[in-house]
């Protein structure tokens, strides 16, 4: 996480600082969204039908896309349909699908690095909104995770935050 937070501080976006989101940040962009009409329960309790996630099926069909079946290797062209059941990195932007308001990957396809830390000491990062290889009714976009100092996985990303 902490490798995280230097890449992210190091984008380059004019006269803003840039960072990993802090979770009240997370927590506010789902209250918007909900301001927005997206419902309590696709942010909090099951966010499968808007996320990239193991229990929802999708089909892709944006040529500019990539992705990687179980995380392994990119592959370049749209994926196509995917079946319920399946573990499938997307690239961002890939489908309308998994956004909400403009809004891209909140739930699901990878779990975001933040700045908030855990309540548990052997794993003080904090993540949030679950990832492909998860279930979006056990981790959905309001998800918390928790994560040692030094875990890296390929289903772990990091959103820049600009203020």
């Amino acid at each position: 996480c902490s490798q995280a937070q230097t890449l992210a501080s190091k984008m380059e976006s004019g006269n803003y600082t840039s960072s990993l989101m802090f979770g009240v940040q997370w927590d506010l962009v789902l209250k918007y969204l909900e301001t927005k009409g997206t419902a309590q329960e696709d942010l909090k309790s099951d966010s499968t039908n808007w996320g990239n996630y193991y229990n929802n099926s999708w089909e892709i069909t944006n040529a500019n896309s990539k992705y990687a079946p179980n995380g392994s290797k990119w592959t370049n062209g749209a994926y196509g349909k995917k079946d319920s059941n399946k573990s499938v990195l997307l690239s961002t932007g890939a489908s309308d699908t998994f956004s909400k308001q403009g809004i891209y990957d909140l739930a699901g396809n990878v779990s975001e690095w933040t700045l908030e830390y855990s309540s548990f000491s052997g794993y003080p990062c904090a993540d949030r909104g679950g990832y492909y290889h998860n279930n979006g009714s056990i981790y959905p976009a309001a998800y918390r995770g928790s994560s040692s100092t030094t875990n890296y996985y390929n289903g772990v990303g990091f959103r820049v935050s600009l203020y």
